[in-house]
């Protein structure tokens, strides 16, 4: 299975996942890009006005949340800062123990990086 993208921004897109996440570019071409992820996740970034894409549904993505899980969020959070990514959220640690940053992708998509954490609530341990 492969989440498709479709962005505004293909390069912007590409450094997301390239750069921040490791994955390692598949294929390329002035449309699509597609990835894979160190894990064996894959996705593909798609140019939302690609004549392959029906023009119904070139709009923005809405209610599309991505998550990577990685060990050390913070980390990521001073590469996104680095290449001057779109912070939403810096880490935060959340009541039922995941600390969690969140970036706004230029595909419309919020991009979720937690790191497990002892939770915050005793409800949920």
């Amino acid at each position: 299975m492969m989440t498709s993208l479709l962005t505004d921004d293909l390069g912007s897109t590409r450094n997301l996942f390239v750069d921040l996440l490791a994955f390692e570019i598949e294929y390329e071409a002035d449309w699509i890009i597609s990835m894979r992820g160190q894990e064996g996740g894959r996705v593909a970034a798609m140019a939302r006005t690609s004549e392959f894409i029906p023009e119904a549904f070139r709009h923005g993505a809405r209610g599309v949340v991505v998550t990577f899980v990685v060990d050390d969020v913070d980390r990521y959070f001073q590469m996104a800062e680095r290449t001057g990514l779109d912070v939403v959220e810096p880490p935060t640690d959340l009541p039922y123990g995941q600390r969690r940053l969140l970036l706004h992708d230029a595909s419309g998509a919020l991009v979720d990086i937690s790191s497990p954490v002892a939770p915050l609530d005793p409800a949920y341990s």
